[in-house]
């Protein structure tokens, strides 16, 4: 998901081609985070670097960021789930693959556990 300030040109749109986030500035989390890590990734796969402006510790000052029009984010679906005022969700146009990763012990599976992990599994 593009996370955007409410008046935002990109507010308007339905969803978001990656190409129309080459100009933006970006707020993200601090490089150490795997979100800063798939922004770069994402964004060289669409043939540009992103422009990082602030690098914060919490999502929620990202967003609180976004809000005051300081610069706009990509995030993990589940954060549209949040209403945050000032801030616009709009879905990628491209599906990103991205990773997941799942920790727990083979010696205490259960069947649903087990059922997750194979529909996790790729």
């Amino acid at each position: 998901m593009v996370a955007v300030p409410e008046d935002h040109d990109l507010a308007s749109r339905d969803s978001v081609p990656l190409s129309a986030l080459r100009n933006e500035y970006f707020v993200t989390l601090p490089s150490v985070h795997s979100d800063w890590g798939f922004l770069q990734r994402v964004c060289q796969q669409a043939g540009f670097s992103p422009m990082i402006i602030r690098e914060v510790v919490e999502p929620q000052t990202v967003l609180a960021m976004i809000s005051m029009g300081i610069g706009i984010t990509l995030m993990a679906d589940g954060y549209a789930q949040m209403s945050w005022p000032g801030v616009v969700f709009r879905p990628l146009e491209e599906r990103i693959p991205a990773d997941l990763y799942i920790v727990y012990d083979q010696q205490q599976a259960t069947p649903a556990l087990e059922k997750l992990v194979a529909a996790l599994t790729v």
